[in-house]
């Protein structure tokens, strides 16, 4: 059953290239903490899927959402899936006429409440056929997904391991019907990380991310569907360390995109690279950003003819406020990054995917938590832009609505803001039983049973989202801590 989660937008109509493109910056969710970690778009319809986690859908700490908007980013309907714990998806992957795949990772379905690889399949009228996790005895995260020609799944990610730093690269293929072909852990000594994959052809697949030896560095790596490695490289490097993040196979060439910092390595200075390699893995170039701006995370990118990635950076132009903010540019050829350059508008905007829609715009999906952008923790935020939008200032912006009204259901929290404590009364027919406090970054930062008294003097200041589960649902309001 669809439920609804009241957004608000901005929106602007603009005229390129003698027609009509839709731009518009919108944000979706309710008064909970709402993610958009993907999206991909319809060839029937044009109109958009997104794949991310929501706390407002109210039957569970965090529910997997698929989300759809038509052509012009207007709300059509939100779908959620898991179980009882925390569900986040990650990937979402269609095909016509069969159906979605949402890959994230959860904790419901696991006795001991670790977190595994979580994969869902659903019909075309987004009815789960089946839905199954993936893992060890130790706790997984899952960062990427490909659909495979048989209709099996990829799976990559990390999970805790043996290393030094505790991670270990981890891959999972599936069969067509979710079961388990093989599970695989690649490991060096430190902390590795699959982050990104490809399908390079119909026998073999593409992973990038960190690999660690005497330091972490930019770890390529080619497969065969059967999880065995036919070439794996480590050394795109030199006097440097650094991360893939994303891999995209254009033009018969491997592009790929993410994280370098200089030796020796020190926390918050990550800065922006982008690499081109052959099929057969020679390194072409790699073209490093050295600025003095912090990097703190890059994430995705495209290529056409243009090369065009999106970051979360301290650049101090539009962030003198110290909190990181999103950034899309874009370079041509095999310069240094130039030409195009637009900043996310609002705090603490977390980009995590870039995509190029039908008609040649670039549209950015991640998650908001300016608390003058949304209503809970964060929303879903999806932004559509042409190479040619200067700014989008000038839009006009809606409250967003809470989707529970708690006057209405006799849930009382106060006071808020607090210094210290926060009381909560609960209607005469209602029974509480456990209650979790989110921060701005989505981190579950206190949870125990349910009090009408909770004590809150061990955060620091700042907004958080109060969730408190009880005999008739989650309720979920946004507090702050002064």
């Amino acid at each position: 059953m669809a439920t609804k989660i009241i957004f608000s937008f901005f929106a602007l109509v603009m005229a390129v290239y003698g027609h009509t493109q839709s731009i518009f910056y919108k944000t979706y969710g309710g008064n909970g903490f709402d993610t958009g970690n993907d999206v991909i778009q319809m060839e029937s319809d044009s109109s958009f899927y997104i794949a991310g986690s929501s706390s407002s859908s109210g039957d569970a700490p965090s529910k997997a959402m698929l989300l759809h908007v038509d052509q012009h980013g207007e709300f059509l309907a939100s779908y959620f899936y898991g179980g009882t714990r925390s569900d986040i998806g990650v990937r979402v992957m269609h095909k016509p006429g069969v159906g979605f795949w949402i890959a994230g990772y959860s904790n419901s379905f696991s006795e001991d409440a670790n977190f595994d690889f979580y994969l869902v399949k659903i019909n075309e009228q987004y009815e789960v056929e089946w839905q199954k996790t993936y893992g060890t005895s130790n706790w997984e995260r899952l960062h990427d997904a490909i659909l495979l020609p048989d209709e099996g799944v990829l799976l990559v990610g990390e999970v805790q391991g043996n290393g030094v730093e505790g991670k270990d690269a981890y891959l999972v293929r599936t069969n067509a019907i979710g079961e388990m072909e093989w599970q695989e852990t690649y490991s060096g000594s430190l902390n590795d990380v699959a982050y990104s994959c490809a399908l390079f052809d119909n026998e073999s697949f593409l992973v990038g991310g960190s690999w660690g030896v005497a330091d972490w560095n930019a770890w390529l790596a080619k497969f065969d569907l059967d999880g065995n490695v036919i070439w794996s490289r480590n050394d795109y490097l030199t006097d440097r360390v650094g991360e893939i993040r994303e891999i995209r196979l254009t033009e018969g060439r491997i592009n790929f995109y993410g994280n370098w910092s200089p030796l020796p390595y020190a926390e918050n200075t990550q800065r922006k690279y982008q690499g081109v390699a052959h099929l057969n893995n020679e390194l072409i170039n790699n073209v490093f950003e050295n600025g003095t701006n912090e990097t703190h995370k890059s994430f995705a990118m495209i290529r056409t003819n243009r090369f065009y990635g999106v970051s979360e950076e301290n650049n101090p132009d539009f962030a003198g406020d110290g909190i990181p903010r999103a950034a899309i540019f874009g370079n041509e050829g095999g310069g240094y990054y130039i030409g195009f350059s637009h900043e996310v508008y609002g705090n603490q905007v977390n980009p995590e995917r870039l995509i190029r829609t039908l008609d040649t715009c670039i549209l950015v999906v991640g998650t908001i938590s300016d608390p003058s952008y949304s209503a809970g923790g964060a929303n879903v935020v999806l932004l559509k832009i042409t190479e040619e939008t200067a700014s989008l200032e000038t839009v006009n912006t809606n409250q967003i609505l809470s989707i529970d009204n708690f006057e209405d259901t006799g849930v009382l929290f106060y006071p808020n803001p607090t210094e210290n404590t926060i009381n909560v009364q609960v209607s005469h027919n209602e029974v509480g039983m456990y209650f979790y406090i989110i921060n701005a970054q989505g981190q579950k930062v206190m949870e125990g049973p349910f009090s009408q008294s909770i004590e809150l003097s061990n955060l620091s200041p700042g907004m958080y989202v109060l969730q408190i589960s009880t005999n008739l649902g989650l309720r979920t309001t946004r507090i702050q801590k002064n």
